[in-house]
């Protein structure tokens, strides 16, 4: 895939899409982590039926609590910032994922979004 020819917006779009907005309620997390791994089960299982390849997040707590609190089939999370530094092409962009627990790299090497060395 030649992505030289692509503007910045192009590929943003290319990395990012539109969905729905909804909270894990992380704030929850110590004190009630049963309301916390409830509303992950319903978050996920949201984006399983609408045909989600991955869940986007742009709270760091709800990428935490999603990325560790799945029961289903593991679904990769990224955090917002993560993805436009992907769009961007910023440097360093592999050691960002390999810190996910649900390895996103397979996805994003079936999308051709990364290289197959990684």
């Amino acid at each position: 895939m030649d992505r030289s020819s692509e503007t910045i917006p192009e590929r943003l779009d290319e990395v990012l899409s539109q969905g729905e907005l909804d909270c894990c309620e992380a704030s929850l997390a110590l004190n009630r982590s049963d309301v916390v791994e409830t509303l992950v089960g319903k978050l996920v299982a949201a984006a399983e039926e609408a045909g989600a390849n991955c869940i986007v997040t742009v709270c760091g707590m709800c990428h935490i609590n999603l990325d560790t609190r799945q029961r289903s089939t593991p679904v990769p999370i990224f955090y917002l910032t993560e993805l436009m530094g992907l769009a961007f092409d910023l440097p360093g962009w592999e050691k960002w994922f390999r810190k996910h627990l649900t390895n996103p790299l397979p996805l994003l090497k079936s999308l051709g979004l990364v290289g197959q060395r990684f």
